[in-house]
């Protein structure tokens, strides 16, 4: 019986190193730069720690999954690869899309899903700038007349 508890403390202890070393690789390498052209920087290190939280609590529950939403937007304006869409896609089904039951393996879903993107996160935190993709889409916003920025009606 003890020795559930030793592996139930190290794998919470080495997802916390994981976490934390994710935040400080994404934190390094975020300037904050101001410029009219690319706006403000803002500092992304704080996904990693809503994982954190989510994976540490010692019981999970259903709703759990909203404090993981935000890590799971801003990974979309990192994604480029079809292969880095398809990890995504499927952490996104097993957190979001199937239902909550207790059937093994499907109920280990919501335990894989955030490890898979503080997994992506790891990867992208080299990444400098938004994908191509997104851009393209905020240019598209910018350009629709109910959208427009800054215009007083």
């Amino acid at each position: 019986m003890l020795w559930r508890h030793i592996l139930i403390y190290l794998a919470k202890s080495l997802l916390a190193v994981a976490c934390l070393w994710t935040m400080v690789r994404s934190a390094r390498r975020v300037q904050f730069v101001k410029s009219r052209d690319s706006g403000t920087q803002l500092l992304n290190a704080i996904p990693p720690l809503f994982i954190l939280l989510t994976l540490s609590a010692p019981v999970v529950w259903e709703h759990h999954a909203v404090f993981v939403a935000l890590s799971f937007l801003l990974m979309l304006k990192r994604l480029e690869t079809p292969h880095e869409w398809l990890w995504f896609g499927f952490a996104y089904l097993l957190e979001f899309l199937l239902p909550t039951f207790d059937f093994y393996p499907w109920s280990f879903g919501r335990l894989v899903a955030p490890m898979l993107i503080l997994w992506q996160m790891w990867r992208l935190a080299e990444r400098k700038g938004d994908a191509p993709v997104f851009k393209q889409l905020n240019g598209w916003f910018e350009k629709l007349p109910a959208l427009k920025f800054g215009a007083r009606a």
